[in-house]
């Protein structure tokens, strides 16, 4: 377990940033979360950067001068925690990293993918209401994080953040930066006619054409982007849509859709 919670856990070691793409509005009020007691919990569509934001946190914490080991960061997906998981898990966890590293002081446990771990809720309640120096931020699939029990547990324990793909002002930011300053000193109503429409429009084509998922940002290949764009829609239809509302005719979904 040591070893698994060192691998998640690099900043331990070398106090280095995740090395990942900037999302200014939501680690701002990710940031604003974390001085909060509740638990912070980050839902939205299937592969819109729940997990990426996640150690983004990670980053803004270190950087305001959080200790590196009051930081836990883990992945609850992992095979390497065992095949059928339990609070008892989440015990191993928990354990495991205090006695590396006896914080004092406030501790941040980030869990990503914590619908991995049937009961989760009581285990968070639980821990939430023993120790008021620990803060939680977690993920999880969209069914899980709406189910009943999650709402009646933690009823004035958690606070919700929505995480949507990236919006077309963080996807020209990331494309072309310096596009933002321009457009903020020009008028809209010249824009058309100004040669940064010429600038703008191949990228707004893009961004139609393929979205602002992460993942299609970060690749150029326009057909491969296409199947994947595919495959979310077929995992959010099968995995989250039909899992949550216990549908079982996939096959008239797939044709609505």
């Amino acid at each position: 377990m040591e070893t698994l919670l060192t691998q998640y856990n690099p900043h331990w070691q070398n106090n280095r940033p995740y090395q990942l793409i900037f999302r200014a509005r939501y680690c701002r009020e990710i940031m604003e979360l974390a001085g909060r007691r509740e638990i912070t919990v980050l839902k939205g569509i299937r592969r819109s950067g729940k997990s990426s934001l996640l150690k983004l946190a990670v980053n803004e914490l270190l950087q305001q001068g959080t200790p590196p080991e009051n930081i836990l960061f883990m992945n609850l997906e992992d095979y390497r925690l065992g095949g059928e998981k339990t609070l008892e898990t989440l015990d191993q966890i928990y354990q495991a990293y205090r006695q590396m590293h006896a914080p004092e002081g406030r501790i941040y446990l980030l869990f990503d993918e914590i619908q991995e771990i049937p009961g989760f809720e009581k285990w968070l309640r639980t821990h939430y209401e023993q120790n008021e120096q620990l803060k939680f931020m977690i993920t999880g699939s969209s069914s899980s994080l709406f189910s009943r029990e999650l709402a009646t547990l933690l009823t004035g324990r958690q606070v919700s953040l929505e995480i949507f793909p990236f919006s077309f002002r963080e996807y020209l930011d990331y494309r072309d930066s310096a596009i933002l300053a321009d457009l903020n000193r020009q008028d809209i109503d010249a824009l058309y006619l100004s040669p940064m429409f010429k600038r703008i429009e191949p990228l707004l084509r893009r961004y139609l054409d393929q979205g602002g998922f992460p993942e299609m940002l970060k690749n150029e290949n326009g057909a491969g982007n296409i199947l994947a764009l595919q495959q979310y829609i077929s995992d959010i239809i099968l995995r989250d849509i039909a899992q949550r509302y216990n549908i079982r005719k996939i096959e008239v979904l797939q044709k609505l859709t």
